[in-house]
């Protein structure tokens, strides 16, 4: 059975022999067979995977990502904060349009926004770097970047997706179809850092009017023939949705595990050990 295929790589249960536990043959040169006790789980989380990639790599329109930058030490002014990659890809060539929102303070009418509706105040002053994604992220990837939409206030700002502060960062642009990484981090970042998880030279986040706090929230929304592609924690999450539906299969309609289920006081079983393994390696594939 085919685990999944992509035009990359090629992944079956065969080639999971040595990840997997298999009943080792008795007698040289009989064939070595997949324990059966995983061969449903492995079904379940083939099929989650496939699902979740069919619908998140299917022809793509205007796309959304939410994500949160944290403060990892220093005063935050400046600090050391992470810096957080976007994989997308585009499907046809034309104009894309990147526009970030955060701010929650607008400068020009001196007023603090929940722009995310979040109940809280927590925005960073961000900045992006576009980079080509071709398997190996470097300084050669870069494209494009963009601090602030503007230098100084203004009264109105771009609205596609409620900015209300020129800090937030917009870019518009041409690409080919392909594949791309969006580098968002906050002020100050250099293209050195923009490849790396940590910026060690960054203002914020902030809560209140510019008050340093320990986290700043984000949207992304990306506006053409786009799809985001799912995070690997999203994929794991679904793998394991699988197998627990799975696990709770295994019991009778009494709620005792049945003869051919693991007991629950026992020490934990490899075949298990293994397979949380496998759907590791799965949930971090890199899609292309």
């Amino acid at each position: 059975m085919s685990v999944f295929s992509s035009e990359r790589e090629l992944w079956t249960e065969e080639s999971l022999v040595g990840i997997l536990p298999v009943n080792y043959p008795a007698h040289e040169g009989e064939k070595r067979e997949m324990n059966p006790v995983l061969v449903r789980p492995l079904r379940v989380v083939s099929v989650c995977f496939v699902l979740l990639l069919t619908f998140g790599a299917s022809a793509g329109a205007d796309d959304r990502y939410s994500g949160t930058l944290y403060l990892l030490s220093g005063s935050g002014d400046p600090g050391t904060s992470t810096i957080d990659h976007i994989p997308f890809t585009v499907h046809a060539p034309g104009t894309i349009t990147i526009d970030l929102l955060s701010m929650e303070y607008d400068q020009f009418h001196d007023d603090l926004t929940d722009v995310n509706g979040d109940s809280e105040i927590a925005y960073i002053d961000p900045y992006i770097f576009l980079f080509e994604d071709d398997g190996d992220l470097s300084v050669d990837d870069y494209i494009a970047e963009n601090d602030d939409f503007a230098v100084t206030p203004v009264q109105t700002v771009p609205d596609l997706n409620g900015s209300i502060d020129v800090f937030d960062s917009y870019l518009e642009l041409n690409l080919p179809a392909g594949h791309y990484i969006l580098a968002v981090g906050m002020y100050d970042l250099s293209v050195d850092d923009a490849i790396t998880n940590e910026n060690p030279d960054s203002f914020g986040p902030y809560t209140g009017v510019f008050e340093v706090g320990d986290h700043g929230d984000y949207q992304v929304d990306i506006f053409g023939d786009v799809t985001i592609v799912p995070e690997p924690t999203s994929l794991l999450l679904l793998t394991l949705a699988g197998v627990g539906l799975m696990r709770r299969r295994s019991t009778n309609r009494t709620g005792h595990l049945n003869k051919n289920s693991l007991d629950r006081d026992a020490p934990e079983h490899p075949s298990r050990k293994n397979l949380t393994k496998a759907i590791f390696m799965l949930a971090s594939v890199r899609w292309k």
